[in-house]
């Protein structure tokens, strides 16, 4: 492990909290304009040992909205029509509780906007899975050099050096 993150750990479906509540697992969205959004949560633990997880999702403008607790279970984090202003951020957090052995996860998320505004763009996204659309950001750009050598490395005179 980690000498400080210990096992923490995030991916596209999942993943394991850190040592303890301050190391926990996040994956974060943020509203891309204002509406009532349904969110449908899954938080899996599927280990018969251990404590446990706590999973908790947080409004950057409402506070806490959801806290449960998980154990070789399965518990869904739902809203049915939750509103939220343009740039809030939600943030689904899985933390350890008190002990962290065996606090493996699996958590999906999808969010659908609910109704339509007259303000709605031809192709604007309205459903977000956290399997294929939540990700971190973008690698930064390749300078000049970087460029330089990948043009190189994929001309034909490199492929067949003898």
């Amino acid at each position: 492990p980690h000498p400080k993150l210990r096992y923490l750990d995030v991916s596209a479906t999942g993943g394991h909290p850190g040592s303890n509540e301050s190391l926990a697992s996040i994956r974060r969205w943020i509203a891309p304009y204002s509406g009532k959004f349904k969110i449908r949560a899954q938080l899996h633990h599927t280990r018969d040992k251990g404590d446990g997880i706590r999973g908790r999702l947080f409004s950057s403008k409402q506070g806490l909205l959801r806290n449960t607790h998980v154990f070789n279970e399965t518990k869904g984090i739902n809203f049915t029509d939750l509103e939220l202003a343009k740039g809030e951020i939600l943030d689904f957090t899985v933390d350890c509780r008190d002990n962290p052995n065996s606090d493996a996860f699996r958590l999906t998320i999808d969010i659908t906007r609910v109704g339509e505004a007259e303000y709605d763009e031809p192709g604007m996204m309205t459903t977000w899975d956290s399997q294929a659309d939540f990700s971190g950001p973008p690698p930064p750009p390749l300078s000049k050099w970087q460029q330089l050598a990948h043009a190189l490395i994929q001309t034909n005179e490199f492929l067949f050096i003898d």
